[in-house]
């Protein structure tokens, strides 16, 4: 956090990318300790491009959320699980994930860098490259019939 700060401090209408992962979105039992740390960079990247920085750095920040692309993290982690049962889970939820190249990720990241805006999160997938927007967390509330109010 405070090297990023510093960046902003010193860039000066520069971009700080940061990578997540598609897998930020979607639970996984076998890659459980990943997905929620690429769910809290989505985090740090949607409180950092708050206007407040915008406005006082004149920097941009967005992140990268690539699929599942062919590199050796991807075997490594399917190795470094614990049991058999595990690592037959992971290639059962990886057989029906098209493996993008790294070239496709690098892509889409100079396309990001060039003309991301600033606070934007990106997806790319299977070769797509698309923006994606959060949704009010009121959006996802319940029905009042499932809802409970509380005493105040």
């Amino acid at each position: 956090m405070d090297n990023m700060l510093l960046s902003f401090q010193h860039m000066n209408g520069g971009l700080i990318m940061n990578i997540s992962s598609t897998l930020a979105f979607k639970p996984n039992a076998v890659s459980a300790i990943f997905c929620g740390t690429k769910r809290s960079v989505l985090g740090l990247t949607r409180s950092l491009s708050d206007s407040f920085f915008y406005q006082k750095y004149n920097n941009r920040i967005c992140t990268l959320c690539p699929g599942i692309t062919q590199t050796n993290l991807t075997e490594s982690a399917r190795k470094n699980l614990c049991t058999n049962e595990l690592q037959e889970e992971f290639e059962r939820t990886l057989a029906y994930e098209c493996k993008q190249k790294p070239e496709v990720v690098a892509t889409a990241a100079v396309h990001l860098i060039q003309k991301a805006p600033h606070g934007s999160t990106w997806i790319v997938e299977n070769g797509d490259l698309y923006m994606i927007d959060f949704p009010h967390y009121k959006s996802y509330c319940v029905p009042k019939t499932l809802r409970v109010v509380c005493e105040k």
